[in-house]
């Protein structure tokens, strides 16, 4: 790909090299909404990127991550979904059968709860598929990819997962924290 501005008119032009493709981007609530117009056990294909637009997004209580309350399948074409270090990228519901495929979970971030990438709620079956978590995070919780709740099953297949972490502060904070004080 080769860039170059017009510095007269400040105008931007892009020329792409042969079968190049720039991807979509998209908001959190772009997302929401094609879950929410899906039906029960249906699937969604998606490409492009889904990020978290705090101008957009905040204003939906997405903030928590795309809602997922419905069994679904998720497949992705060269698809990135990006909390941009502001919100936590999904919250699946109780009691569903979830997969993810082909997806690129990134900057997803939580400081109010479990997963930074991914929240299940109880009896959620998830299988995960040729997925890459990357640069996901939680402060003073769990699981900076990925966390479960009671009776959660989770698959995952031809995964990867890099720089994914749960911050903690020290134990003499935490338990201070946790009983209200800190």
């Amino acid at each position: 790909m080769t860039f170059a501005e017009d510095l007269n008119d400040t105008n931007l032009t892009y020329e792409l090299d042969d079968n190049e493709i720039i991807p979509e981007s998209y908001s959190f609530s772009d997302f929401q909404e094609k879950i929410n117009q899906s039906e029960d056990n249906s699937s969604i294909s998606i490409n492009g990127t889904y990020r978290y637009d705090k101008n957009i997004d905040e204003n939906n209580s997405l903030n928590d991550g795309v809602v997922i309350s419905k069994n679904l399948t998720i497949i992705g074409d060269n698809c990135t979904i990006d909390g941009n270090n502001l919100a936590r990228c999904f919250h699946i519901k109780s009691n569903l059968n979830i997969v993810l495929e082909n997806l690129t979970i990134v900057n997803g971030y939580s400081d109010r709860g479990n997963g930074g990438g991914i929240l299940t709620d109880q009896y959620v079956n998830l299988t995960i598929k040729n997925c890459v978590f990357e640069n996901n995070k939680v402060y003073n919780w769990n699981g900076g990819a990925l966390s479960t709740d009671k009776g959660g099953y989770v698959e995952i297949c031809n995964s990867t997962f890099e720089n994914n972490t749960s911050i903690r502060e020290s134990s003499l904070k935490w338990n201070k924290f946790k009983r209200g004080s800190g």
